[in-house]
């Protein structure tokens, strides 16, 4: 299902017809930004990116791995994983852990971008798991980043439910729309995370809504500092 099919399931489910009332720019704007809060709910396992490539520079803290948006894991090519700890963690180290030398942990910098602990001394092939950012909607021919058609219709569900919510519709219908949405919610859970599908609705919910964190598979692991 692409854009212009997504738009028109959209006036479905609202009722919304009339250009005038609401253009076809703005509701393709609405179905963006339903995917990016669809794509940034979980870690999805069609966002998944696995082994890329990254380079230390020497005396250089920070490394960039183009395309991942949430970071998993790090590992020295061929070699050890990285610990991942937390910028606080990290200034608990004492100095002497703090002189450069081969990285055996690393915290997220921001972006796409990697803080390495401590700063490498040299260059080092490192290899990268981790997430992709959402596409973005916006051509009629735009199709929503998971593969199978059938689960599409999430997109223009969500897309309603929020913009019929910020509308002050009624609260009946507002509700149940938001309920279809869970509903596809649930099914993209089933197919593309299904250690993921044993959330309650109510969490689902949250998710949905983006309230807290999305479920994160990977436990941070603790070096020198304790928890943050």
């Amino acid at each position: 299902m692409d854009v212009a099919a997504m738009r028109t399931l959209f006036r479905d489910i609202t009722g919304i017809r009339l250009a005038s009332a609401l253009s076809d720019a703005k509701i393709t704007e609405l179905l963006d930004r339903a995917h990016t809060t669809i794509g940034l709910a979980a870690e999805w396992s069609f966002h998944e990116l696995q082994d890329q490539p990254a380079v230390t520079v020497a005396s250089t803290p920070t490394v960039s791995v183009s395309g991942v948006y949430r970071f998993d894991t790090v590992q020295h090519q061929g070699g050890a994983f990285l610990a991942q700890i937390t910028a606080r963690q990290y200034d608990m180290w004492p100095s002497s852990r703090k002189a450069e030398g081969k990285p055996y942990a690393w915290s997220v910098r921001g972006g796409q971008q990697l803080r390495l602990h401590p700063t490498p001394d040299a260059v080092y092939n490192l290899v990268v798991n981790g997430w992709s950012e959402p596409g973005t909607l916006s051509a009629d021919t735009d199709t929503p980043d998971w593969p199978d058609a059938d689960l599409h219709p999430a997109v223009p569900f969500e897309a309603a439910s929020q913009w019929l919510e910020i509308e002050g519709d009624d609260q009946d219908r507002v509700v149940w729309i938001r309920a279809q949405a869970e509903v596809w919610f649930r099914l993209m859970f089933r197919r593309y995370n299904p250690e993921l599908a044993s959330l309650s609705p109510s969490r689902m919910a949250q998710i949905v809504n983006n309230e807290g964190m999305p479920p994160i598979r990977t436990p941070m692991m603790s070096m020198g500092g304790g928890e943050q």
